[in-house]
């Protein structure tokens, strides 16, 4: 009996094998699952250390293991959120690239085909001579899809021949150069040379101003079912509609202004040269000289 009370008893497992005990809810399969499970995503050297670990835990008392348990620490690594949020960022970058090569590059056209391999191939040319790294092919068809929603993806060719297509797309027969910003050295008072700040090139304000009109022109087709060219025709029709009050500059504006297409007469100037003006030119005739009978029957 004395024996009996004086062997201890059964260690506790430790490290992922007290799994069971730790999760409640999980049996002994479920727990083993799940522990085999996180191994395999841990990498080799990670595990061994692991295991170095746990064999120096073993030789610590209670009160030792205690202690080491309360000073773990809790809560995200910090490493784990950093390369999350840089693999983000990246994939990202390459997301921008890629949108914006597909839109430089290619445009919609109801009759022509591209081949799907030929399109990726020249996107990831593109991206290696500029050093990016190029998105995988399944995620560059998802940007193609958010560029072109239009676009069907056809198998065109001859039985062995065929290819993936994208139907009604074509490339583009010129590509517009990127504007450069302004690099100009300017003197302040001071005699320094100071860089004049620029923002965005005026090429990519008039593009985002044309397709911020676009997408208005487009809203107010669905919402009021009449054609709107431009975003003047709009204006004028909701003047003339009475939907906004024509008290304003803006509205005086509008309502002054010709409609889109139409050139205004240009007056002519009192400045201008009378060569170049339109104005109004009398003619002169000059009439004969009497003879000299006429004026002496006129003084008799």
């Amino acid at each position: 009996m004395a024996d009996d009370q004086q062997q201890p008893g059964p260690k506790p497992a430790s490290g992922l094998g007290s799994l069971p005990a730790l999760v409640p809810g999980l049996q002994g399969p479920e727990a083993n699952a799940l522990q085999f499970k996180i191994k395999n995503s841990i990498c080799k050297s990670v595990q061994s250390k692991v295991d170095g670990i746990l064999q120096d835990v073993e030789k610590f008392t209670d009160i030792e293991k205690l202690y080491l348990y309360l000073k773990l620490p809790s809560g995200p690594s910090n490493g784990n959120d950093k390369s999350d949020q840089s693999s983000m960022s990246s994939s990202r970058t390459q997301q921008m690239y890629a949108f914006n090569w597909i839109r430089n590059h290619l445009e919609e056209h109801p009759e022509t085909s591209l081949p799907k391999q030929e399109v990726y191939d020249e996107y990831k040319s593109y991206c290696d001579n500029l050093g990016y790294n190029p998105l995988s092919a399944a995620d560059f068809g998802k940007i193609m899809k958010n560029v072109f929603p239009n676009m069907k993806a056809r198998r065109l060719g001859m039985r062995g021949k065929s290819k993936y297509c994208y139907s009604g797309l074509r490339k583009k027969a010129f590509v517009h150069m990127p504007s450069l910003p302004n690099l100009d050295l300017q003197k302040s008072g001071d005699g320094c040379e100071l860089m004049e700040p620029t923002g965005q090139s005026p090429s990519a304000e008039d593009e985002m101003r044309s397709a911020a009109c676009g997408l208005v022109c487009e809203w107010a087709q669905k919402v009021l079912s009449r054609q709107f060219d431009h975003v003047e025709d709009l204006a004028r029709f909701l003047l003339n509609s009475h939907y906004i009050g024509t008290k304003s500059m803006a509205a005086l504006t509008v309502m002054t202004g010709t409609p889109t297409g139409m050139k205004t007469p240009t007056p002519a100037s009192a400045f201008v040269p009378t060569a170049e003006a339109n104005s109004f030119q009398p003619q002169v005739k000059t009439l004969p000289s009497p003879s000299v009978d006429a004026k002496q029957q006129l003084q008799r």
